[in-house]
């Protein structure tokens, strides 16, 4: 597992530098001029294999997403990048609090009949893009109503298939 670590983006960028965490850290997507809690190890999944890949400040994939708390652990893990038609797709998931959680994905550009569909692994769902949009990208949020391991998935439907088109494992914690 990850060590949660928080840097500003000069110093991670300049020295990979980490500083421990011991206070509740928000995880942005894009890493600002203030310090942000940030994750160093991910699994992509690119044309049938697996292979680690760090990813500092700035890097054009998110990394494997944790939150970090003195008395709680709350925490996204995980991040299936799903190649699809050539293009990318992805799915991530920020903690926003111990159980509220931001995801951001990113379409494979494609126009599915039904939309694409947030499942947050809960029995809950939400439509992430209209119908026939081409779906690009969308930020949704969602709170768990209890602790647990969810997998959520993006999924684009259309007509008699649905098709993965990313998903992230997030585990909340009390």
């Amino acid at each position: 597992m990850s060590e949660a670590i928080v840097s500003s983006p000069a110093v991670a960028a300049a020295a990979f530098e980490p500083y421990s965490c011991d206070f509740l850290c928000l995880i942005v997507l894009n890493c600002h001029e203030s310090a942000k809690c940030w994750t160093a190890d991910m699994q992509i999944k690119a044309h049938e294999r697996t292979r680690p890949v760090r990813r500092y400040a700035n890097g054009p994939a998110l990394v494997l997403l944790m939150a970090v708390a003195m008395q709680t652990t709350a925490m996204a893990m995980g991040g299936k990048d799903v190649m699809a038609s050539g293009t990318e797709s992805r799915l991530e998931a920020v903690m926003a609090s111990s159980r509220r959680v931001t995801f951001h994905g990113q379409g494979d550009g494609a126009s599915y009949f039904g939309g694409v569909w947030l499942h947050f692994g809960d029995g809950e769902n939400a439509m992430f893009c209209r119908p026939g949009s081409g779906c690009r990208e969308n930020t949704l949020e969602h709170t768990y109503a209890r602790a647990g391991t969810y997998e959520a998935e993006l999924v684009g439907v259309g007509e008699g298939t649905n098709k993965v088109l990313g998903a992230v494992t997030v585990t909340v914690a009390d």
